[in-house]
């Protein structure tokens, strides 16, 4: 049941609330320190609050290779990207998922947030992932088994 805060409309309590939560994961984040703490639901990766429990968002970034003259169609597939992949990603606990592209190299560099990086190991075996991989296999490096070559990231500096 929502209440109305007593004075105020409801879509001046809404807007309230809205505020108090932005400014309480702006403390935590800031107080908690470089581990990026938000709340979130570890089944799902959606931000929000569950029994008042805080979960740490891991931060993952890695670096891929494109073939040349594959730029836009590597974009078109990604804004077309399949809903059945985008709910795997987001059932692993995937959110914040950004790729960017260096157009002098063709280096990838992606980064995202994961509410527990030991789901991810679930991902290759996936026919959903492995069907992506193959697809994606002819615009950029892979390995054998269709998956990307990717290389990991050391973060060195974060500013919350």
């Amino acid at each position: 049941m929502l209440l109305v805060e007593e004075g105020f409309s409801l879509g001046e309590t809404l807007f309230l609330r809205a505020l108090v939560v932005q400014e309480m994961k702006k403390f935590l984040s800031e107080t908690l320190g470089p581990g990026v703490f938000v709340p979130a639901r570890p089944d799902t990766g959606r931000t929000g609050f569950n029994k008042n429990k805080m979960y740490p968002m891991h931060r993952i970034a890695f670096k891929m290779q494109l073939f040349a003259g594959y730029e836009e169609e590597y974009k078109k597939r990604h804004n077309e990207l399949w809903p059945e992949l985008q709910q795997l990603l987001k059932d692993n606990g995937i959110s914040d998922y950004s790729i960017f592209l260096d157009p002098e190299t063709n280096n990838l560099f992606g980064v995202l947030k994961a509410a527990d990086p030991a789901k991810l190991d679930n991902l290759p075996a996936h026919p959903i992932m492995q069907k992506w991989w193959k697809y994606m296999g002819e615009i950029m490096e892979s390995n054998p088994d269709h998956s990307p070559v990717q290389v990991p990231l050391k973060e060195i500096f974060h500013l919350p």
